[in-house]
């Protein structure tokens, strides 16, 4: 079964508490949700009604009912947009939540696309899905069948790659690029390129 708390936690982990820096666009936040974009969560309420106290924001750390805002916000907007609940590995669940969390939903669904589309040498292990960012059904069944069949690893370590090259060029260029990517490529992905870029043992 897969649960939400582990990769919940995971990813709070990576998240800051309060902070409000006029020179973030995001303005006021708390553990990275932004009141600029999401200014009507109940969360905001409970934190107006704490800033009187002399040690707030470190006051935060003690409400309880904060923190299941904060929870159920991540859940909803992230661990039932992207169904990771019907995802077939834990470690899977985990990184697709996180990337949902990091680079929005749309991104996380279209790597995840990618990525197993990028494992299939072309078409011969399993066939290709649309990249249209919806995690859909018929993207669930293809990565359930990968999974079955033993690829869960790579297609995480690739889905790693993706996000690593988010940050590197940028959303716009690696999109563009995946829409280019080569035959010749898609040929050894799926075999020793997956090997060479695993984290060397020494």
């Amino acid at each position: 079964m897969i649960e939400f708390l582990p990769c919940y936690l995971r990813t709070m982990g990576h998240e800051g508490h309060y902070s409000n820096n006029p020179r973030d666009k995001g303005g006021e936040t708390y553990r990275g949700i932004s009141r600029v974009y999401h200014p009507g969560l109940q969360l905001w309420a409970i934190i107006d009604g704490q800033k009187w106290r002399s040690e707030f924001p470190a006051c935060l750390r003690e409400s309880a009912i904060l923190a299941h805002e904060v929870e159920k916000f991540y859940y909803r907007e992230f661990w039932v947009e992207l169904r990771c609940d019907q995802l077939p590995e834990q470690a899977l669940a985990a990184e697709v939540f996180d990337q949902g969390v990091n680079l929005g939903v749309y991104d996380a669904a279209l790597y995840l696309q990618a990525a197993i589309n990028l494992l299939n040498k072309k078409g011969a292990l399993w066939p290709d899905i649309p990249e249209d960012g919806i995690l859909g059904g018929r993207t669930l069944a293809t990565v359930q069948g990968a999974c079955k069949k033993g690829w869960g690893r790579k297609l995480l370590l690739w889905l790693n790659v993706l996000q690593g090259a988010h940050y590197a060029l940028g959303r716009k260029a690696l999109q563009e690029a995946l829409k280019k990517r080569s035959e010749y490529g898609e040929t050894f992905i799926g075999g020793g390129w997956s090997d060479r870029v695993e984290l060397t043992k020494t």
